[in-house]
């Protein structure tokens, strides 16, 4: 369903009640807007032409103008309308065919021979809302304690029918449920070679990695990410995108991967002790990260460098940034003394290192407890899954029993990101990398061999 970009401020309702009052007054509306218009016509041509014309005549003409000017600003006013008629019509239908109204025999009036007479009405309907803002379409089911109103509650699928276009929000309140679509999609990013560079300009500044064409993640104020998927989901191409996007910004980067797989092999490009493999060395790096976290705390926050509300970005430094990929492995291959040390680490750097600008971007195939535990996977702002993923895998990413449809395709999935009024996940497509054409270990290279991060 095509919908014109509006921005209408009020919600308007539907139901099915029977209103003679309103279609009485919206017949005399137009009736009203015929004969303003009639009698314009009539004053303009009477007082430039009753010289040249017959009164007659004259009367002939501005009557068929006049019913010419009221036919075709009915057809402008209507077409320009379509859209809300068209809602209109199957939200109407809505009600209908999913039987939330009753119709009863009413006694309406009585014969000439004082017999009742009755007529089938409608004698309750459900209540549907709905506004178009930008491009958006809200429908809100409105609650009244009634059977029928509560089925709104859970009628996503059918609603999604009915618009036709994705569902990107559902908010619950005490007396309604606001169903958000969008009506335009979500483009991905298609990620090409004159974009990996750097740049300062205002649609790229400093904090926001952009998502999608509508979506950035501005991690600054939204800090730790979390990036779960099935092998071949798209999650390596995706920490890809986000390690050059961080180095766009002048981050300092570290990489553990206890797997040695695609993102240890980073390490031929990156600073030497940037990328981690073995248990020590992770260690190594967490300690090294909170270490720069407890330092900047001590200079910025406890020292005569604080300024209230100041940020690492007011001071001029730049984000440090720790991959953390498969964490599961790790545990596999650690001492409880070295993991224990480690998730103290980033358990610290996770509640407190937004404001010094020390971030974490955790990976994994098996987002549970034992990998993540739950007090850390609860203080990460943004979530992608990558791939489809058991009910058991989303409800530990989201934190919650969502009826997620199946996807399909390399680096399709979900995202939720905190601190924008989501009530719930979004479908995700991650940008497009095509490494066949962009080298991305060699603009890595570029970038670590030529500049110093600002780090500090």
């Amino acid at each position: 369903m095509y919908f014109k970009e509006r921005k209408m401020k009020k919600y308007k309702s539907i139901d099915l009640y029977n209103r003679p009052v309103k279609t009485t007054f919206n017949i005399l509306k137009w009736l009203f807007l015929f004969v303003v218009m009639t009698v314009l016509v009539m004053y303009v041509g009477f007082k430039n032409y009753a010289n040249d014309y017959e009164t007659l005549d004259l009367l002939i003409y501005t009557s068929i103008i006049s019913i010419a000017l009221f036919f075709v600003s009915l057809v402008i006013i209507k077409y320009s309308n379509r859209d809300k008629r068209k809602i209109e019509k199957k939200l109407k239908r809505f009600i209908k065919i999913n039987k939330l109204h009753d119709v009863e025999m009413v006694e309406t009036d009585v014969d000439k021979n004082g017999k009742p007479i009755r007529k089938r009405m409608v004698t309750y309907s459900v209540k549907l809302c709905y506004k178009i803002k930008g491009h958006k379409v809200y429908i809100k089911c409105i609650k009244d304690g009634s059977i029928k109103a509560t089925k709104l509650e859970t009628m996503e699928n059918e609603l999604i029918a009915l618009v036709g276009h994705d569902l990107v929000d559902i908010t619950t309140k005490n007396d309604s449920v606001i169903y958000e679509f969008r009506t335009t999609p979500e483009y991905r990013i298609n990620v090409k070679e004159q974009q990996i560079e750097r740049s300062k300009s205002n649609q790229d500044k400093e904090g926001y990695i952009p998502l999608n064409s509508t979506t950035s993640w501005n991690y600054a104020k939204q800090p730790h990410a979390l990036v779960a998927g099935q092998t071949g989901g798209g999650k390596t191409y995706f920490l890809h995108y986000l390690i050059t996007k961080f180095l766009q910004d002048y981050s300092d980067v570290y990489i553990c991967d206890a797997k040695m797989s695609d993102l240890y092999a980073l390490h031929r490009v990156m600073p030497e002790g940037h990328v981690a493999s073995t248990e020590n060395q992770i260690a190594k790096v967490l300690r090294m990260a909170r270490e720069k976290m407890d330092a900047r705390y001590e200079k910025y926050i406890d020292g005569d460098n604080y300024r209230s509300g100041y940020d690492y970005i007011d001071h001029g430094l730049g984000a440090v940034v720790v991959f953390f990929d498969e964490i599961g492995a790790f545990k596999a291959i650690a001492s409880d003394k070295v993991a224990q040390e480690v998730q103290d680490n980033m358990k610290a750097i996770i509640l407190k290192g937004r404001q010094m600008g020390v971030f974490m971007v955790l990976s994994t195939q098996q987002p549970n407890t034992d990998n993540i535990p739950s007090e850390i996977r609860d203080n990460l702002s943004l979530k992608v899954t990558l791939g489809n993923m058991s009910t058991a895998g989303y409800k530990m990413i989201f934190d919650d029993d969502y009826e997620l449809n199946s996807v399909s395709g390399v680096g399709t999935g979900y995202y939720f990101l905190n601190g924008l009024g989501w009530e719930r996940p979004r479908p995700y497509q991650a940008p497009f990398i095509d490494m066949l054409n962009i080298d991305f270990v060699q603009w890595i290279a570029n970038f670590t061999e030529n500049v110093t991060p600002k780090s500090s």
